[in-house]
């Protein structure tokens, strides 16, 4: 039986609306990648609890890193979230970037490198929300980070003519975190290795905290 208009409707029928909050809570996002030749025979010395204990600012994982080799920083971001569990917040610092991909020769015989471009750079991702609503500082978050890097040239395509090699590293989390409480994703690859035959590690400093006044 289809409700008149003096009937009410069955609520129990009726679709649910979403809950809206005002008061959703909000954090301080803040990630710094880290590329970094470790020398082969020291790659298991790298823990990734152990480096977020000892250098929980960017300035100091600088200066632990380069105990180990050559670090550089690649990127960086520092934004709000909304701690509302939904869509998740999209950062992307990428640059098409030129590179050698190989060589044509002419019908003379003449050779000529053939450029390409390519995308290199990182993507973050991160939802969270609060699990405990009388708990402010635990949040529950699901993170993704995207590199793609490019080392030096290393790879001969063509009579005197090489290639740079590119790297695709994915590293996610997932998991409760405390606020104010930084932690590292730690990714390394002993089989590949720079111009230099070192092999590089990638590092992710992350850290939620309270957004300021």
């Amino acid at each position: 039986m289809i409700p008149t208009a003096e009937e009410p409707r069955d609520k129990a029928a009726e679709p649910e609306q979403p809950r809206t909050r005002p008061d959703v809570p909000s954090a301080r996002f803040e990630a710094t990648v880290f590329q970094v030749e470790v020398p082969p025979d020291r790659i298991v010395e790298l823990d990734a609890v152990k480096l977020a204990a000892a250098g929980s600012t960017p300035a100091d994982m600088v200066k632990v890193l380069q105990e180990f080799g050559q670090t550089v920083v690649l990127y960086r971001v520092d934004h709000g979230i909304t701690l509302d569990g939904r869509r998740p917040i999209h950062s992307s610092i990428k640059r098409d970037t030129p590179y050698v991909s190989g060589v044509r020769t002419s019908s003379s015989g003449e050779i000529s490198p053939m450029v390409s471009r390519n995308k290199v750079g990182s993507e973050f991702r991160i939802s969270g929300y609060l699990p405990d609503e009388t708990n402010k500082w635990r949040v529950q978050v699901s993170l993704e980070i995207e590199i793609a890097a490019l080392t030096d040239s290393v790879v001969e395509v063509g009579p005197d003519v090489t290639s740079p090699v590119f790297w695709g590293i994915d590293q996610s989390y997932r998991g409760l975190v405390s606020l104010e409480q930084p932690f590292v994703l730690l990714s390394v690859d002993g089989a590949a290795t720079t111009g230099s035959g070192t092999p590089l590690a990638f590092v992710s400093l992350v850290k939620l905290s309270e957004p300021a006044e």
